[in-house]
């Protein structure tokens, strides 16, 4: 499952499974697992299912519910936890600065 994949991925050396620094997305039941991690932050966008939509309001802010649907629910959640998007359509990508940290950086398209 997702969750287990993704705590197997942190666990390596990209963050040292510090899940305090990962935020993730998602739209439907089989995204679940990812939302159950503790420490996880999690954008549910605006197209999703009931499954998920029962995160919003518990976790102390940790979650958020976009209004966007798809892509654009994703760049609004990551705004809403203080990642710098541009007005423009852009992709969002994590770039690497050193093994345990992470840096956003707009990737504008042409």
């Amino acid at each position: 499952d997702k969750g287990r994949a993704l705590k197997w991925l942190c666990g390596t050396a990209l963050i040292d499974g510090n899940l305090d620094e990962v935020v993730v997305a998602g739209d439907s039941g089989n995204d679940r697992s990812m939302f159950e991690l503790k420490g996880v932050r999690g954008i549910i966008v605006g197209n999703a299912d009931v499954d998920l939509r029962k995160f919003l309001g518990q976790g102390e802010g940790r979650y958020y519910g976009a209004s966007g649907v798809g892509a654009y629910g994703v760049i609004e959640g990551l705004s809403s936890f203080g990642v710098q998007v541009s007005n423009t359509i852009s992709t969002v990508v994590p770039v690497p600065s050193t093994p345990a940290t992470f840096e956003w950086k707009n990737i504008q398209s042409s």
